[in-house]
């Protein structure tokens, strides 16, 4: 069900053009509807320009019928009054209850005169209350409740699908829908390109963090890489020195490069540039003070040299391979070195100096490296083939240095000490059986302070003849002219390490 009540404003609006079933009524109207108005005797003939005619409001009307007035204020008011509107300012109410959408247009266009085109078919229904709304409203929500468009061509209204407006009616199409004016471009920004050669670190490690704070107005890359010598890994099983330079490396060919490229504007260019100096900074150095001294247990027990760490003394026992604490030391435990070298109750073996970047690590062998074959398959006519290994032999220090802003130094300390005892015949192969004394920790000192590696043992037999020439060699009577001394000897290795940091100069 469908209700359409539509009320316009316009000359004669809502005025029938039927004669008039009383003429001497209207004047009365008119007088009680505009006191002020001059009423002429109203007749059959055409009035004249002055007069006009006016739709006197529904409450007031008496007779369906046009009434002369001659009061020309009263007409020039009522001329204003009674204007003609636009078609879509008329005012209408609508109900409607499921009732197909082409049929609501069709009252809408019968009830209000309006001019209605449904250029695209549809079957929708649609169920809409509107009340005192303009037409033009109503003609709005029509299109969006059936997917559709409107477009006014003229005096008239016409509906259909946004293609076929568009494609129907192209000029009116276009000045109801401009293409939206686009904004000016914004002036392309000059990309620079500029290269930062690193001093002191990595150029992965700057590229790293240029990426995570220049996410989108910078462009990073490592630049070539240059091979340079690499130092091998040293852990307690494989061959030191240096290696030799070539791509099958295990440090990674990016990490080798020096070179940062920078891509991006100016501002971040020179943004990025500043960083990077600030990142590429000197570390610091750790010269570090090794010495080896080979003292007997004896000499120790008699200068009464015992190894403390933190106020807490233990006295040692010597015994096969055993390893004893490490201590702090400062003059103390020099001297009494000094003393028993003096006595020679203490042999220095070695005392080398190395200098390690921080957060690197170097080792110190003082030792042999000794080579020996390895059998690793046979031939066709099973001879056997070898390969040669090589092993460590003597003392072999690794160390490790971080310095921290306090001053202070992290070490992280492996020390091995290793004899061989014997070889083992396997296939014709001699493997070299050796005994091994290590320990391994991390310790933390000031600059300048020291630290003992002691109880790394060694005991050693020593059997000396001593006998009386050419008697001595006579058969079974030659032992009589002999004298045996087994001598059992113990001793320690003791190393002492004293790191010293080394600080960058600034530059002037």
């Amino acid at each position: 069900m469908m209700t359409i009540f539509c009320l316009a404003f316009g000359p004669y609006a809502g005025v029938d053009s039927k004669p008039m079933a009383s003429p001497q009524a209207a004047p009365l109207a008119v007088k009680r509807a505009l006191p002020s108005a001059r009423i002429p005797k109203v007749g059959r003939s055409n009035p004249p320009r002055e007069f006009g005619l006016v739709g006197l409001p529904r409450a007031t009307r008496f007779f369906d019928s046009p009434v002369i007035v001659v009061d020309t204020a009263v007409v020039s008011k009522a001329k204003k009054e009674d204007a003609k509107p636009t078609p879509e300012a008329t005012h209408c109410s609508v109900d409607a209850a499921d009732l197909d959408a082409a049929k609501v247009l069709r009252l809408l266009s019968r009830q209000t005169g309006v001019n209605l085109i449904l250029l695209s078919a549809t079957d929708t229904k649609i169920t809409l209350r509107l009340a005192d709304v303009p037409l033009i409203e109503i003609i709005k929500h029509v299109s969006a409740m059936t997917g559709m468009a409107y477009l006014k061509v003229g005096e008239t209204f016409v509906i259909g699908k946004s293609d076929r407006l568009s494609a129907s009616y192209p000029a009116e199409w276009k000045a109801a829908n401009p293409e939206p004016v686009a904004a000016p471009a914004a002036p392309q920004a000059v990309i620079v390109t500029e290269t930062y050669r690193t001093s002191y670190v990595s150029a992965a490690a700057i590229v790293t963090a240029l990426e995570k704070l220049f996410k989108t107005d910078l462009q990073v890359a490592v630049g070539p890489t240059q091979t340079s010598p690499t130092v091998s890994a040293m852990d307690g099983s494989k061959t030191t020195g240096v290696q030799s330079t070539t791509l099958e490396t295990s440090v990674p060919a990016e990490t080798q490069s020096r070179q940062v490229i920078l891509s991006g504007t100016r501002e971040a260019v020179d943004r990025a540039l500043a960083l990077a100096r600030q990142l590429d900074s000197p570390r610091a150095q750790v010269a570090i003070s090794v010495t080896v001294h080979d003292i007997s247990n004896d000499a120790l027990r008699d200068l009464g040299l015992s190894w403390t760490f933190n106020g807490i003394s233990i006295n040692e026992k010597p015994s096969n391979f055993n390893v004893g604490t490490i201590s702090r030391t400062g003059l103390g435990a020099s001297a009494s070195l000094k003393a028993l070298e003096q006595k020679n109750a203490a042999k220095l073996m070695a005392s080398p100096s190395i200098s390690v970047m921080d957060g690197e690590r170097g080792f110190v062998l003082i030792g042999n490296r000794i080579n020996f074959p390895v059998l690793v398959g046979y031939t066709q006519n099973n001879a056997p083939i070898f390969d040669r290994q090589q092993e460590r032999v003597g003392i072999y220090l690794q160390v490790a240095a971080s310095v921290a802003s306090d001053g202070t130094v992290t070490l992280n300390l492996y020390p091995q000490v290793s004899t061989i005892t014997g070889y083992l015949e396997v296939n014709g192969a001699s493997y070299p059986q050796v005994a091994t004394r290590e320990a391994q920790t991390t310790v933390r000192v000031a600059s300048g302070e020291s630290i003992v590696l002691g109880g790394l043992m060694r005991d050693e037999e020593v059997a000396q003849v001593d006998r009386v020439p050419i008697l001595s060699q006579i058969p079974f009577l030659g032992e009589l002219f002999r004298h045996r001394k087994v001598t059992k000897t113990s001793s320690q290795v003791i190393l002492t390490v004293t790191p010293t940091i080394v600080l960058p100069e600034t530059p002037k």
